[in-house]
Formats: structure tokens, sequence, C-alpha cells
């Protein structure tokens, strides 16, 4: 009887203690986006700084405990890419797609970091996501293209798979600031607005630097 009593004294208690170190999360991030596709096969540093193409979105998190949160992220995009820049100068093809992106992501810190963990100020953590994709190719119309080829306009949806790895600190109270590298994969191999018909076309992937800010809400 006296142990019944003690986990029904106690385990409310238990339970409002965990519940008392989640958190949300709410912010935005900027960055730049790279494209990874059919044109992008040669290039070195240079060419990937000079593709780059900015990005930026919105974020909302919710962290359940020190270690796990779980959010979603919705932004928007630009992607580029030249044949010039890849060794390709004569078919004068070039990459100039917007995107816009949702996804739901999760991230696992790998110190405690939060609410009540003040003495960990910074922490590498992993993410990892899925959603969609919504892009807009806008084909190069002073290249020729053969007929082997299905151009695609207009705009169209995918979905995507999105991993990162990234490192973030506590900069006041509430103020996270952080960075990550992401990848993400998609179900499209017509991102750059073409394929090549009656041949399987590998899909297609955009990948990017970000640099975040959320502002903690503690209950």
């Amino acid at each position: 009887m006296k142990q019944i009593i003690f986990i029904l004294f106690f385990l409310p208690l238990a339970v409002v203690a965990q519940k008392s170190t989640a958190f949300w999360e709410v912010g935005g991030y900027v960055g730049g986006l790279n494209y990874s596709g059919e044109i992008t096969e040669e290039g070195d540093l240079g060419t990937w700084i000079n593709e780059m193409r900015p990005e930026f979105g919105l974020s909302l998190k919710r962290n359940f405990n020190p270690i796990f949160n779980l959010g979603v992220e919705a932004g928007w995009g630009k992607l580029f890419a030249d044949d010039k820049n890849h060794n390709n100068p004569e078919r004068n093809y070039i990459v100039n797609t917007n995107i816009a992106q949702a996804n739901v992501v999760i991230e696992l810190n790998f110190k405690k970091f939060g609410k009540f963990f003040k003495r960990n100020q910074n922490t590498p953590y992993v993410k990892a996501g899925f959603g969609m994709t919504f892009y807009s190719p806008e084909l190069n119309t002073n290249a020729s293209y053969p007929p082997e080829y299905e151009l695609y306009w207009g705009t169209f949806s995918t979905y995507n798979f999105q991993t990162a790895f990234g490192w973030k600190w506590r900069v006041s109270n509430h103020s996270i600031i952080g960075v990550n590298l992401h990848w993400n994969i998609t179900g499209a191999s017509n991102l750059e607005g073409f394929n090549l018909k009656d041949t399987p076309n590998p899909n297609d992937a955009y990948y990017g630097l970000r640099f975040t800010y959320s502002y903690s809400i503690f209950n």
C-alpha cells in the first residue's frame, strides 16, 4: 500500500519535471544554395562559390527534452548552374530555377542543450527531415535543345529528404544562433528544366550553408 501511495504521489511530480524542460523555438535562416545534377558533374570550389544563390526561410520547433526536438520549416531559394563553368561551354545550358520547400524536421543534440542547461552554451547536432519542394525552371532560350530532350516549362512539385549537420550557440537566455550544412535529395530529375526522353534520368539534389537564429519561448 505504501508503494502505491508513493507512486501516485511522486509520478505526477516526475511528469511535471519532465515537461518543464520542454520549450518552443521560433526563428529563421538565411544562406546559400547550390544545385546538384547533370550540369554540375564537373567543377571546383570557385565554381561552387560562384554559382551559390540565396535562400531564406522560417522555422518552428518544439524541444521535448534537452536532446530531441521536432519542428517544421519553410523557405524559398534559387538554384543556378552554367555549362560554361563546368567545361561544356558549347552546349550553353543554364539552370535558373526558383524553389520553395516545406519540411518536417527532427534534431538530435550531441550535448544536453536548452532551457536549464546553461553550462552547455553550444552543441553540435544532426538533423533529418522530409517534405515537399515546388520548383519553376527557366530554360535558357539562347540554347539549342536537341529532339531527344523533353523540356519543362511551368511549376512542378516533388518530395525531398533532408540531412544536415550543424552547430548552435546560446548567446542569451532566449536567443540561439547556429550554422549548418544541409543536403536535400529530391524525387525529380528535371530541376534544371529538361530530361532525356526514353532514358533513366538520375534524381537531382540541392545543398547549402545556412545561418540560423531562433528565439526560445519558455513555458
